[in-house]
């Protein structure tokens, strides 16, 4: 066992301390665990489900057997934006299931929270969303497949000044993310000589979108760019957009990750014409993605949804394999991370690559726009910014 693993678990109290040793790569046996932390229970169970029909697809195209060993996935339930639970749920992985590998996470405060256990103990950690500019570096043994704000933000602002538009209100939700999106819309439209007239926080707590969306018809802006949390406050805030007229005012609306199929049903028709710029839909045009949800349908029935979350961890658990591949599974952390650094592949979404510096993502970005098809509202691809990175990290380099 390495000294860094020794502190570690000699650091734990109660049940931790008296816990066999944690895994060590190269072990005898050929039996390799990956611990996967994602929500099960609560308002954001959908991505526990969404994230676990991804890992499932992807092993039952390509087995359980990775080489000469058997993967065993061991999952836990983040439950919500818990920090403390995601920290215990990684050392209860580590310590008592002695996982070689760790994935999964929605929410950035969790994985800051895990940070300093993976730092401790070096287990390569592959993120599937978390999505906060800074992350890969507050950990070498983090990696990401989903995306960063700045990465998905950025293209949307410079598309709008494609459009002719010079003004703008954001309405961003009052949290980490929502900060990085403000601020990424904010550089890239002002730096397109665009101007932004309102920049509107929204508390997650917020229960009533009508007040904000009055403040932006009142600055009567060429667009209003919104970033929420997929879920009831991102449905609620798109609906009272349309409701109160805003739309027929003339005030365009560019969305986030936020305008997925999954809620497209709960916003209802008011969103044909809504654009967003996001990684994924699963009616992206190529013959890779075809492949993949006719199969995701195949294996999970025709009224599943494959979405960004799901696709995202199917990425996941490709880079997952890969390291393995490469190591033959006797790697230690540090060895897992370079097999990580640099991988090239094909996904559903497009060409992939972890940058290998930075550990972060590079792919494709589209403009999406919400229409109508087989009477099933889908986000269409209009518009490809190729293999871009993470415009935070370019502007501030380490």
């Amino acid at each position: 066992m390495s000294i860094a693993r020794r502190r570690f678990v000699s650091g734990l109290t109660g049940c931790f301390a008296a816990s066999a040793a944690p895994a060590v790569f190269g072990q005898s046996s050929r039996t390799l665990k990956l611990g996967l932390i994602m929500p099960f229970s609560g308002p954001f169970a959908v991505w526990g489900r969404q994230f676990k029909q991804g890992v499932e697809l992807y092993m039952n195209e390509h087995g359980a057997r990775v080489g000469d060993a058997n993967l065993e996935v061991i999952y836990r339930d983040e439950a919500g934006p818990n920090p403390e639970k995601a920290r215990q749920s990684a050392q209860e992985l580590i310590v008592r299931e002695k996982v070689n590998y760790l994935g999964g996470l929605v929410f950035t405060p969790n994985a800051l929270a895990v940070a300093p256990v993976i730092n401790e103990t070096k287990t390569p950690f592959v993120i599937f969303n978390a999505a906060h500019s800074a992350l890969t570096r507050r950990s070498p043994y983090f990696a990401r497949t989903s995306f960063t704000i700045w990465q998905s933000t950025v293209p949307g602002a410079r598309w709008a000044i494609q459009q002719g538009i010079r003004d703008a209100v954001i309405i961003y939700a009052d949290y980490a993310p929502g900060l990085d999106a403000r601020d990424a819309f904010t550089s890239a439209f002002t730096a397109g000589n665009g101007s932004i007239k309102e920049a509107i926080a929204v508390p997650l707590t917020a229960n009533d979108p009508a007040p904000y969306i009055q403040r932006v018809m009142n600055a009567k802006p060429g667009v209003c760019f919104i970033f929420m949390p997929t879920g009831p406050l991102a449905v609620a805030m798109y609906k009272t957009f349309s409701d109160l007229g805003a739309m027929k005012a003339g005030i365009r609306l560019l969305g986030a990750g936020e305008l997925n199929e999954i809620d497209l049903p709960s916003i209802g028709d008011s969103a044909i014409g809504v654009h967003s710029s996001y990684y994924y839909s699963y009616v992206l045009n190529n013959p890779r993605n075809r492949d993949f949800t006719a199969k995701y349908w195949k294996l999970h029935g025709a009224s599943a949804v494959p979405d960004p979350a799901a696709v995202s961890a199917y990425d996941g658990m490709h880079v997952i394999y890969e390291a393995i591949r490469k190591t033959g599974g006797q790697g230690d952390g540090d060895k897992v991370m370079d097999a990580i650094k640099g991988l090239k592949w094909e996904s559903p979404r497009g060409p992939m690559q972890i940058d290998p510096v930075e550990r972060d993502v590079i792919q494709d970005m589209y403009i999406r726009r919400v229409e109508k098809r087989d009477n099933k509202l889908v986000c269409v691809e209009i518009e490809k910014f190729p293999q871009v990175k993470d415009q935070w990290k370019e502007q501030n380099k380490a």
